[in-house]
């Protein structure tokens, strides 16, 4: 079994939903919600449970995530629709006035790319 603890590195594809305000689920190491919050980011605790966020073991975490998302199928999403963009918007504001910790993220990975490609 796998266990990823404490690894927190944005990927474009949570980038690209904190950018747009897309609501998501997150498969990355045990703790990466938590860490996009204290980056001021809002999540959607609100709507259904995180708690996977917790679990430490990838496999059953990745077991929790993939039931969460069976469950999101029958999520009511024009109910909730308001209440959801305006957490897309705090991301979306959060993340062009506070995303240092993001472009430093990013550069680290461009580094890496350009000593892999040389």
């Amino acid at each position: 079994n796998l266990t990823l603890i404490g690894e927190f590195h944005p990927t474009e594809k949570i980038i690209k939903c904190l950018m747009t305000g897309m609501p998501f689920v997150v498969v990355a190491s045990s703790g990466f919600l938590r860490e996009l919050r204290k980056l001021g980011y809002k999540t959607y605790n609100d709507f259904w449970s995180e708690d996977y966020d917790d679990i430490l073991d990838f496999d059953s975490r990745v077991r929790a995530i993939t039931d969460l998302i069976n469950r999101l199928q029958t999520f009511d999403w024009n109910t909730h629709q308001n209440r959801l963009k305006a957490i897309g918007n705090h991301n979306k504001i959060n993340f062009l006035y506070n995303n240092k910790t993001l472009i430093d993220q990013l550069t680290n990975i461009e580094r890496v790319f350009s000593e892999i490609h040389q």
